[in-house]
């Protein structure tokens, strides 16, 4: 979302003093001048010409014939992005598998080095802070990082599926394998980029706010005994800190925007003299490429002068939608 104000000032009067360089050459000879006390005396005057000449090239001068003498001064105030106000939280997930009494004798009788699968899914809530109801997301950069821990005596090959997460219509799979080393808990993380990465929280279009996760490990059998209620456990930490675009209800919330200026350039080298603005006017331009109505509140509009302040009011200012 961007505003700009500009600022439109019609000059009906003005008259002033501008200061001049002027070189003296060494070979002018004035009749009775004493070089150590005399000094230069010059007078000019300021037309619009000079006007035009000392503004920038992003200054705009309106200048018909027939036509008051405009200026516009215009500069960007502030500009929103959508997702400084639309902020994904950090999430994390968990899912874990815990071996019941059979499994366990199973892996626990089997010879070192036989195998034994087991797998894991669940849907999951995905948090929000503002009520939003999210139903998908495409990222533009962040990372999905995995962290994996067991205290199952042998080495295991985990895949981790995230059917929610999709790149190119390929859903997110990774195969990781964690060795065991003799002694438990032991635990492995690593790190996957996510950008252009497309989640599904609408479990296939029936709801929103939803995460399908799941995972199929394969234990090696070290030999030794295993214990019921041995797990692998898999957590999943999303960083949602950038994305492209965003699909949802986002729910209603107030952004409060800091106090800035426009300076008016005329002003910057005026010693004196009278500047006298006919017909000045301000204009905002607002522009809202995010897809969600916004409303803009203005809690006061003032020129400041010195010390004072000068209230600028109008209903035109209270509220626009």
């Amino acid at each position: 979302m961007k505003r700009v104000l500009m600022v439109v000032v019609g000059c009906a009067l003005l008259w002033g003093c501008v200061k001049n360089d002027w070189l003296l050459d060494e070979n002018i000879r004035v009749e009775g001048l004493d070089p150590s006390f005399a000094l230069p005396l010059v007078y000019t005057s300021l037309n619009l010409g000079d006007v035009e000449q000392n503004l920038d090239s992003d200054d705009f001068i309106f200048n018909e014939q027939d036509q008051t003498f405009a200026l516009i001064f215009g500069s960007e105030l502030f500009r929103f992005g959508a997702n400084e106000f639309q902020q994904l939280p950090e999430t994390s997930f968990e899912i874990e598998y815990e071996l019941d009494a059979g499994e366990a004798a199973a892996l626990s009788t089997a010879p070192a080095g036989s195998t034994l699968s087991y797998s894991s899914s669940e849907t999951l809530a995905f948090p929000t802070t503002q009520g939003e109801q999210l139903d998908s997301v495409i990222f533009a950069g962040g990372e999905l990082q995995l962290t994996l821990s067991s205290d199952i005596p042998g080495d295991q090959e985990v895949s981790i599926q995230v059917p929610s997460l999709s790149l190119n219509g390929s859903t997110f799979t990774e195969t990781i394998s964690i060795d065991y080393t003799g002694v438990t808990p032991f635990s492995d993380n690593v790190s996957f980029d996510i950008t252009g990465y497309t989640l599904d929280l609408s479990d296939g279009g029936t709801s929103n706010n939803e995460l399908d996760l799941g995972i199929e490990f394969t234990v090696t059998s070290s030999g030794q005994p295993v214990v019921p209620s041995s797990s692998t456990s898999f957590d999943a930490q999303f960083d949602f800190s950038q994305y492209q675009s965003i699909w949802g209800y986002f729910g209603q919330f107030d952004l409060d925007i800091s106090q800035d200026t426009q300076l008016v350039k005329l002003y910057e080298n005026l010693d004196g003299g009278v500047l006298h603005f006919a017909d000045p006017s301000i204009e905002f331009t607002i522009g809202n490429s995010t897809g969600v109505p916004v409303e803009i509140m203005f809690s006061s509009v003032f020129a400041p002068e010195n010390s004072q302040e000068q209230e600028i009011t109008g209903d035109d200012l209270t509220n626009i939608p």
